[in-house]
């Protein structure tokens, strides 16, 4: 939720400047406090953080780092195993997620993405008519 607030507070206008709320660098450092280090367990909330985070990076022209940051989504979520109750369109979308930001990123930086055509087919097609999507 905290990189979510992160990426939401970008996009702050002068009406929110006057109240107290957290600065968008401190919801950013508390998101990506709250992500496990190569050693811990990931779940896919954690890749859609990763993924938050890399959107951050890109609003504020910090290609590198939102690079590095959906380049981990990418590699970390084919470690993360079938999770009971893990709804399987829920992955298909942050696969999509992660190939999309994968291939923008590549293209502005002039560098081969990670992902290929095989990971997004072999998660199969986003139902579009879904509760879901609506």
């Amino acid at each position: 939720m905290f990189s979510m607030l992160a990426l939401g507070s970008c996009h702050s206008t002068e009406a929110t400047a006057h109240r107290a709320v957290p600065s968008p660098q401190n919801l950013y450092s508390t998101a990506q406090a709250l992500i496990p280090n190569e050693l811990g367990q990931f779940h896919l909330g954690h890749v859609k953080a990763l993924l938050n985070l890399g959107l951050f990076n890109l609003r504020r022209s910090n290609n590198d780092a939102a690079w590095l940051l959906v380049g981990a989504a990418s590699r970390i979520l084919p470690t993360i195993r079938e999770q009971s109750g893990l709804i399987e369109s829920r992955r298909t979308h942050v696969v999509a997620g992660c190939y999309l930001l994968d291939h923008l990123l590549a293209l502005s930086l002039y560098r081969r993405p990670y992902l290929e055509k095989a990971d997004i087919d072999a998660a199969g097609k986003i139902e579009e008519d879904g509760l879901e999507e609506w």
